[in-house]
């Protein structure tokens, strides 16, 4: 049996639109409120060119 852990993804269709300081708010919160949390950083960018480049081999 898996147990599955609440997640969520702060994202935007721009840069420069907030997001890093929406997501220090929210960090703010959980840490004064004490509740857990672990955060996990994305390059999305780079997971993009790795998978580009993977099907240009192909």
């Amino acid at each position: 049996m898996s147990v599955v852990k609440p997640q969520f993804l702060i994202g935007t269709a721009a840069s420069d639109s907030g997001k890093t300081t929406f997501t220090m708010g929210l960090l703010r919160v959980l840490k004064r409120r004490g509740i857990p949390f672990a955060a996990q950083l994305q390059n999305v960018r780079a997971v993009v060119r790795r998978s580009e480049r993977n099907d240009n081999q192909q």
